[in-house]
């Protein structure tokens, strides 16, 4: 017990030199091997080898292919112990923990064997880690898988592992009782998003890409309507409001305590099983209330609906259809939308004539470039106010020059000159730092 401690404690050290610390850990942990042993103390020999295969795939010191060879062994060993029908909590940590070292894994007979073991190993996680069960835990899995088939470039596997991905972390988001975990949870679904919006673009399906750009847009807005508590209006009966007060205490507060049995039973090994007994019970006891009140909500909600069709939207992340996104647009006007991605920017021209254009930003050059200008743009408006006035239009034409804007409008004149009218109204849509730039353009 004393060395599996001494081995946590060297993990998560923050002092010192990191190697050493790991090493050392390995050390201790191999230490504790020597009095853990699989018929006199089981669940410690499961945790150990479990703990140990977490660092041997962290493992700066030593080469990279044996150091997963070491991590993909100790997981296995760890699962001889485990089994989703006595510890299913940490037997779907460890099948997590195996999946990424085989994904990681660079030595063994094919890159294709590898993946593919990776692949069975998430998906047995995912048996456990479902998006009602642990969300968190389902996106990064999710997010893993959905990685692996983009790196593959096997796009169509890798927009579904992602579309689920993207499920669990609005299902996660919804339920962060803290900003900060809301912060950590949008913090893991940006990547997501953006890698989504890459493979609809490389297989040519634009009309998906425009709609994953607005769902990740949307659920910022909908956390922020909810957050405030938002009420239907007065024409919706009281029952209805009564019951949706209910829900939005007692939700909470099943998730609470789901999260600290989930806590017990990940973190507290040393519990026999009869002791771990009444925690699985009441894990599974939880687990079917709260998706019993979830479902609950979802029926008010569908009640609300006929008396104030809108207020479902502040509470929920409902998607929009590319073809509803065309029709806000009339005949003659044109809509162009900036979004950044991990590797650059993209922008995109919708029109009623047919299919969005896209056009890809992606080098780290152009990246840069961009960046460089709204150091010094903004500079020179917080600093130097007249200064900033006197040289906006060449401010203005480095801007229109970075986001290639003559090329833009060029596309654009061609779409309409198709259709034998011309385009005589532009609606901008920014993202992220670009609506700042663009909003001092009023000013």
């Amino acid at each position: 017990m004393t060395q599996n401690n001494l081995g946590v404690t060297y993990f998560y050290r923050i002092s010192g030199d990191k190697p050493e610390n790991l090493e050392l850990a390995i050390a201790a942990f191999e230490q504790a091997l020597q009095v853990h042993t699989p018929e006199a103390l089981p669940s410690f020999w499961a945790r150990t080898h479990n703990n140990l295969g977490v660092i041997y795939v962290r493992r700066i010191s030593g080469d990279k292919a044996e150091n997963l060879d070491k991590a993909i062994a100790a997981f296995e060993k760890a699962l001889q112990i485990y089994s989703p029908e006595t510890l299913p909590i940490l037997w779907a940590e460890t099948q997590m923990n195996l999946g990424t070292a085989y994904h990681s894994r660079v030595s063994g007979s094919d890159r294709t064997e590898n993946s593919e073991k990776a692949i069975k190993a998430y998906e047995q996680a995912l048996t456990v880690f479902t998006p009602e069960a642990d969300p968190i835990k389902c996106l990064e899995i999710f997010q893993n898988l959905g990685n692996l088939h983009f790196t593959q470039g096997d796009w169509e596997k890798a927009i579904d592992a992602y579309e689920n991905a993207i499920t669990a972390a609005e299902l996660s988001r919804s339920r962060a009782t803290t900003d900060e975990n809301r912060q950590k949870i949008m913090e893991k679904a940006i990547a997501v998003y953006q890698k989504q919006v890459q493979a609809h673009i490389n297989i040519q399906q634009w009309d998906k890409a425009i709609e994953t750009i607005e769902r990740s847009k949307a659920r910022n807005l909908v956390e922020l309507l909810t957050n405030r508590d938002f009420y239907p209006k007065d024409n919706v009966p009281q029952e209805m409001v009564a019951e949706l007060d209910r829900l939005r205490r007692s939700i909470p507060s099943l998730e609470r305590q789901l999260q600290v049995i989930m806590d017990q039973l990940s973190g507290s090994i040393e519990k026999q099983q009869p002791q771990r007994l009444p925690l699985e019970k009441s894990r599974q006891r939880l687990k079917e209330e709260l998706q019993e009140s979830r479902q609950q909500l979802n029926e008010v909600l569908n009640q609300i609906k006929p008396f104030d069709p809108s207020f479902n939207l502040t509470q929920k992340i409902e998607t929009i259809r590319f073809q509803e996104i065309q029709s806000l647009v009339d005949e003659q006007t044109a809509m162009i939308q900036w979004y950044f991605t991990g590797d650059g920017l993209l922008t995109s021209i919708i029109t009623q004539h047919g299919s969005p254009v896209i056009f890809a930003s992606s080098s780290a050059k152009d990246r840069e470039v961009f960046f460089d200008w709204v150091e010094k743009y903004l500079g020179s408006y917080s600093q130097q106010r007249e200064q900033w006035k006197n040289e906006l239009p060449s401010h203005i034409a480095e801007l229109a020059e970075i986001l290639k804007i003559d090329e833009i409008l060029a596309e654009i004149n061609k779409i309409f000159a198709c259709q034998g009218i011309k385009c005589d109204r532009l609606i901008l849509i920014p993202h992220r730092i670009l609506h700042c730039c663009l909003s001092m353009l009023y000013h």
